[in-house]
């Protein structure tokens, strides 16, 4: 097979191929549309600019039918030339419209000129939104996959209930969105050759919830020897969130990992409500199995962590990395600069106030009388107006920034880590904030940077919201950065800035906080900045 995934061979197997296109629709590509072979089978794409894009490729089985609440088996091989020129749908989440259970697929995107001799390096993505929503399909990697010559893998994984359910009996429970995710990972080391890429160089990299689950594979014995380099953007082994974090209809404190009894006890309320809790193993299972998806989806939000205690994930990751007990890959960590201040600009827009009393109240409610009297002193009240910014500044802190940086100081322990801070204040939020609102550098607002996502960024109304030049160079920038951290392990190069690497042992380990402009690449002690000596000392009520 060529660089230029022009598949070739005899004359007989390009009759074969030809053959085959036709039956499977071919007629309609393009001329110049790229046909590549995996292990299950052809696949064409499409050239799309300077990239070549493989869209809705499966990695798994679906995990339908008998196969649902099973770990992944591989994807059975087809006859034919599959076309691969459409995302696949999104795993089952929010109302479940426009969703599927058969969602284990991933896109690939490459640069379409030729590629080095061994191959480019791999990306693999995981998207965020905590587990719970989210798709591969969601970004456009075309910028990072040509300026960085880059192959770039994103993937679904089964999301929430579909993802994170378990009862007893049940072989994987708690833990089918990691076991996932290392499907893909094994589907990339077997085929990343076909699509120009080095399957011995692959970074695994997310953002938020997607970073979590590039943490916990750190950490996962099922996860050795499936890649090469760690990007945790904006999730940590750390997060976590005190009473009251996740909002007052949601009081308790938690984490994105949970014991694996937590899940079997949630799994056996849930098996009864759906009358699913009579007869043996065998016959709950055939009842767990043959629900309709929908009433499965009323459940969700009961399943929102990954189980601990387990073959795929022994212990809590943060308790692992702290030990040492993690696979020795080196590491990008970092935090934007004012991670959830976008959600005070949504309670802003949608008029609910937060006096100074009820974030007192808050306060009390995540950390104690006397834990909340300290908190106040650092993070005061809005002397006007409402204190949401206060409020979410504090759970910026506590939930992810300083987990951030503690998971990065244990890492440097053993690997090289390299830390940064997006720090944009002016950077257009991921999520659109009332006009006039300063969202700064929130959470996700990197991610526009690294990729093109259609309809972001916008405001309210719709309207597309603009980079300035500066801003456009800082995205260059930061591509370069990963790239060639993806390429080498080491972020930097000459063309940009270097980039120091963590020192071993120190909570105030230094990162480099990425803004446009002159001077806004520069150390930065986001430790200070973020008060984490502070959020060290104080438990949580």
């Amino acid at each position: 097979m060529s660089r230029s995934f022009r598949y070739r061979g005899t004359a007989l197997t390009a009759l074969a191929v030809l053959l085959a296109g036709v039956l499977s629709g071919g007629a309609d590509a393009a001329e110049d549309d790229p046909v590549v072979r995996t292990s299950a089978g052809l696949v064409r794409g499409s050239a799309d600019g300077r990239v070549v894009r493989f869209r809705g490729v499966p990695y798994a089985e679906p995990p339908t039918g008998a196969r649902r609440w099973r770990p992944p088996a591989p994807a059975l091989p087809w006859r034919g030339i599959r076309q691969a020129t459409r995302s696949g749908p999104p795993c089952p989440q929010g109302s479940g419209s426009g969703t599927a259970e058969d969602c284990l697929h991933l896109d690939v995107t490459a640069p379409r000129a030729p590629a080095r001799r061994g191959g480019r390096p791999v990306m693999v993505w995981l998207h965020g939104d905590g587990f719970q929503g989210g798709s591969a399909g969601e970004i456009d990697p075309a910028r990072l996959a040509v300026r960085g010559d880059v192959v770039v893998v994103s993937v679904d994984f089964r999301l929430g209930v579909f993802g994170l359910f378990g009862v007893p009996g049940m072989p994987g429970a708690g833990t089918f969105t990691l076991r996932d995710q290392q499907a893909a990972l094994r589907w990339v080391r077997a085929n990343a050759g076909a699509f120009g890429g080095d399957a011995r160089n692959v970074t695994l990299f997310g953002q938020s919830g997607g970073a979590v689950g590039a943490c916990a594979q750190l950490t996962s014995p099922g996860a050795a020897g499936l890649f090469d380099k760690v990007v945790l953007q904006s999730g940590s082994c750390g997060v976590s969130w005190p009473k009251g974090g996740q909002g007052e209809k949601d009081p308790e404190a938690g984490s994105f990992y949970t014991p694996l009894g937590a899940v079997l006890r949630a799994g056996r309320r849930a098996a009864r409500e759906w009358g699913c809790d009579r007869g043996g193993t065998s016959a709950r299972m055939e009842c767990l199995r043959a629900l309709p998806a929908g009433k499965v989806l009323g459940l969700n939000d009961r399943f929102t962590a990954v189980a601990t205690g387990t073959a795929t994930l022994p212990s809590h990751p943060a308790a692992a990395v702290g030990a040492g007990r993690f696979h020795p890959v080196p590491v990008i960590s970092g935090h934007t600069r004012d991670e959830l201040r976008f959600l005070a600009g949504l309670m802003r827009r949608w008029e609910i106030p937060l006096t100074p009393g009820q974030y007192h109240d808050r306060l009390v409610l995540g950390f104690g009388d006397a834990g909340a009297r300290r908190v106040e002193a650092l993070y005061p009240p809005a002397a006007e107006g409402d204190s949401w910014v206060s409020l979410y500044t504090v759970y910026s802190d506590r939930m992810f920034v300083c987990p951030q940086i503690r998971t990065a100081d244990a890492l440097s322990r053993r690997v090289p880590v390299h830390s940064y801070e997006f720090a944009d204040e002016h950077a257009p939020p991921y999520s659109p904030v009332p006009a006039g609102f300063d969202a700064g550098a929130s959470h996700a607002a990197e991610l526009l940077y690294l990729f093109d996502i259609k309809g972001k960024p916008v405001d309210f109304d719709g309207r597309p919201l603009a980079y300035t030049a500066a801003q456009r160079r800082l995205a260059d920038q930061m591509i370069d950065y990963w790239a060639h951290f993806a390429r080498t392990g080491r972020p930097g190069d000459a063309r940009v800035r270097p980039w120091r690497r963590a020192a071993p042992g120190r909570t105030a380990s230094p990162e480099i906080a990425l803004a446009p402009g002159r001077g806004g690449i520069r150390p930065v002690d986001g430790a200070a900045e973020h008060h984490c000596g502070f959020w060290r000392s104080l438990p949580d009520a």
